[in-house]
């Protein structure tokens, strides 16, 4: 095979596999948003509070859970003088050990935290239950990934999806089991693939052998991670958990039915920037000043094409709610507006936050996003007093606006890009560079 012909393999195999992820996350999203009608039928916005509620602790817990060394796996999958069956059984003990520590911890100050969060304390098992092994449920997907086999990767994904959603009808319409039916379902979902995922990650051959270097760096590797990662989650999190403790349970179940068609905007930005990103790495690699004009005249239209979706999704969203979810939720389309344009926002960070990953300068994401939950708690606290619930809304939003801009700012002075090309160059410079 010919290098040309090699390449152009690769290439097709590329556009191969970003399609069956995209389809993939398209599918895994849309099957519990079409279990939304239901559920907002047979639960009260209490209820559904409770179940929000819980999911959005259970993303603070996930990244202590394992210490995030799912990137410190991908990164040694590819060096050939690790045992990468050893590293994986060092990776285990990480787990073992931050599992415990945590079921110590709620365990010991559940009664503070359900004081705070208004999440009943004896369910406080299931979201440890759910975070704790949905971390190994998760790095079986990662091992599927970085094996590039996409295929099994979102038979997985969705197959879990589907069967989580096949028991929250069974235990919530068949079984009346209201909340504690839902989480259930999470719970049972997450016992089942946890079988699974072991089963899979022991494929490979899994050595249980004490081995202090891969210890230290796995640990070394993923935990400045940790800043970043749970920022970014605090910031999607705390509104509800806001909610809860200055309003109540009934605002954040009707608050998160909106906030989950809003997140629309939020699958389009993703599953364009998943496709994008191996594209613009490719093409930067020529620094010629006409290849980046036209990245940043194709980063100027996704600006413009997630702004309109976002206001067009707002525009249809009463209409589109008062059948969907019924008339207890109804009044959950105010937020949609807001949460659409705080992702279309975010689709802006990813795509100026590119510039500073291919720099390799990321320790100012870290930076960025520690500045922006500090932002977002004080926003939340300061508009949900002036404004109610909507002032949640409106903090996230804000914040993820500011989060934008400023990294804008500062991958501009990072890596630079042609923002001003049309004051850079004048219009016959233009037209030869076009």
């Amino acid at each position: 095979m010919t290098k040309e012909k090699k390449d152009n393999h690769n290439f097709s195999q590329l556009l191969n596999s970003i399609s069956i992820y995209t389809l993939s996350a398209f599918s895994n999203r849309a099957i519990p948003f079409f279990l939304l009608p239901i559920m907002t039928r047979y639960l009260t916005p209490a209820d559904y509070g409770i179940v929000s509620l819980g999911g959005a602790i259970e993303g603070i817990i996930i990244p202590f859970a394992g210490l995030s060394v799912s990137t410190a796996a991908v990164r040694k999958f590819f060096d050939e003088d690790v045992e990468y069956s050893k590293y994986v059984g060092n990776l285990a003990y990480i787990w073992m050990v931050s599992s415990s520590v945590i079921m110590f911890g709620f365990f010991l100050f559940s009664p503070i935290i359900s004081d705070l969060t208004n999440f009943p304390k004896d369910w406080f098992w299931a979201l440890v239950f759910n975070s704790i092994f949905g971390v190994v449920i998760a790095f079986s997907l990662v091992l599927l990934q970085i094996q590039n086999k996409p295929i099994a990767y979102g038979t997985l994904q969705n197959t879990k999806t589907l069967v989580n959603v096949t028991l929250a009808i069974l235990f919530v319409v068949g079984m009346g089991w209201n909340w504690q039916g839902r989480i259930l379902a999470n719970v049972l979902t997450t016992g089942i693939f946890f079988a699974i995922a072991c089963y899979l990650i022991s494929k490979i051959k899994v050595i249980f052998q004490f081995e202090k270097t891969y210890i230290k760096h796995a640990i070394g590797f993923s935990l400045p991670l940790i800043p970043h990662v749970l920022g970014s989650i605090i910031i999607v999190a705390s509104d509800r958990l806001f909610l809860s403790y200055m309003i109540g349970l009934e605002s954040v179940g009707i608050y998160s039915v909106g906030y989950s068609v809003g997140m629309i905007i939020g699958l389009l930005e993703t599953s364009f920037n998943k496709a994008y990103m191996p594209w613009l790495f490719g093409v930067m690699k020529d620094c010629s000043e006409l290849t980046k004009i036209k990245i940043v005249k194709i980063t100027y239209l996704a600006f413009i094409i997630l702004s309109g979706l976002a206001l067009v999704l707002s525009v249809f969203a009463p209409w589109f709610l008062s059948f969907f979810v019924g008339e207890r939720f109804s009044s959950s389309s105010q937020f949609v507006l807001w949460i659409a344009m705080g992702y279309a926002f975010v689709g802006m960070y990813k795509m100026v936050m590119k510039f500073l990953v291919f720099a390799e300068k990321t320790i100012f994401l870290s930076y960025i996003t520690l500045f922006a939950v500090v932002i977002n708690l004080i926003l939340n606290y300061i508009f949900i007093s002036q404004f109610g619930a909507i002032g949640a809304a409106q903090a996230t939003t804000l914040t993820f606006l500011i989060k934008f801009l400023i990294t804008w700012f500062i991958s501009a002075r990072v890596y630079y890009m042609p923002w001003f090309f049309w004051r850079r160059y004048p219009i016959d410079t233009r037209k030869k560079l076009e």
